[in-house]
């Protein structure tokens, strides 16, 4: 079936829907660790994603090997660093912010592992993006405005975001030579399979048995309602959406709107949480967006205006 090359305007609309509920996911996040502690949160919420919707979304016909390095990287690592670095002190805000900078790893791995060209114009929006994320932790100052160890973290977040993108990518990649198309959602849920036990064992041995069922007995409804936030809204309602847009369009066309979700989470943040930034930090995120930006969309836009430039002025 022939995609289609420009959005309609409901369609448009469903890209800011899910833009809004992936930002306003770190909101969800930071409240619901108001209530649980942060490992044992993760492991709950991707129990909540696997089942019961197992039950009727069909595992994807892949090789375990797959699903177990996707879940590793995207659930156990990523949100597991993420989780634990808002828990002791990163605000919400930031963290949407460069927990983006997964591009900076995910496209020279990608470049190394399945042989993808990465520009010269890529490389400088991944070295842009390098001194908004120093600049923003304050490398360069010495009265650091961030913490560093929840600093350290969230940029561990990112790796693991980065190369499970990746690995999604080998994913897709052993889908087009079975002749199959890639469903994010399947992989999304099945992945999961490999996440609550891991993440509850390292509860059990770094938050302790006891800190867990205080915080269980404990729980109120601000807390109940960002996790019901996080697997209903952030992961079931976009994910699905995402996966029908790419679908119907292409992720090219698609994809850039993830450069709205750091926006939508800081405004969030500030709004919802109450979250203060200073000039620095302030300077530090738009450096780190602008070099994502460049990244994610230069090459594109390049090419973009040589075509049009010959359009306009065609040889002679």
């Amino acid at each position: 079936m022939m995609k289609q090359r420009s959005l309609s305007l409901r369609d448009f609309l469903l890209i800011l829907i899910v833009v809004i509920l992936w930002g306003c996911n770190f909101v969800a996040i930071k409240i619901g660790l108001s209530g649980f502690p942060p490992l044992f949160l993760v492991g709950v919420r991707f129990l909540l994603v696997f089942f019961p919707a197992c039950l009727w979304i069909k595992r994807p016909n892949l090789p375990w090997q797959y699903l177990f390095r996707y879940g590793f990287f995207m659930g156990i690592a990523q949100f597991g660093f993420l989780f634990y670095a808002i828990q002791i002190g990163m605000p919400a805000g930031i963290a949407s912010v460069l927990i983006q900078a997964q591009v900076m790893f995910g496209l020279p791995l990608a470049a190394l592992l399945l042989h993808e060209k990465i520009t010269r114009i890529q490389i400088g929006g991944i070295l842009l993006s390098v001194f908004g994320v120093l600049y923003l932790g304050g490398v360069f100052q010495s009265d650091r405005t961030l913490p560093l160890l929840p600093f350290f973290l969230v940029i561990l977040a990112a790796a693991s975001f980065g190369v499970s993108n990746v690995v999604y990518r080998q994913i897709a990649e052993y889908n087009i030579k079975q002749g199959k198309r890639t469903s994010s959602l399947e992989v999304l849920v099945w992945s999961s399979l490999f996440i609550p036990l891991p993440m509850f064992a390292l509860s059990a041995v770094l938050e302790t048995p006891q800190v867990v069922f205080n915080a269980v007995m404990q729980l109120k409804a601000p807390a109940l309602l960002s996790l019901a936030y996080m697997v209903i809204l952030s992961t079931f309602v976009a994910y699905g959406l995402w996966a029908s847009l790419i679908g119907k369009y292409s992720a090219s066309l698609v994809s850039p709107f993830s450069l709205l979700v750091p926006l939508v989470g800081v405004l969030a943040s500030v709004t919802l949480l109450h979250e203060t930034l200073d000039t620095r930090q302030i300077t530090g995120m738009v450096i780190t967006i602008a070099g994502l930006a460049l990244a994610n969309l230069g090459t594109r836009l390049v090419s973009l205006w040589s075509s049009h430039s010959q359009k306009e002025h065609p040889a002679h």
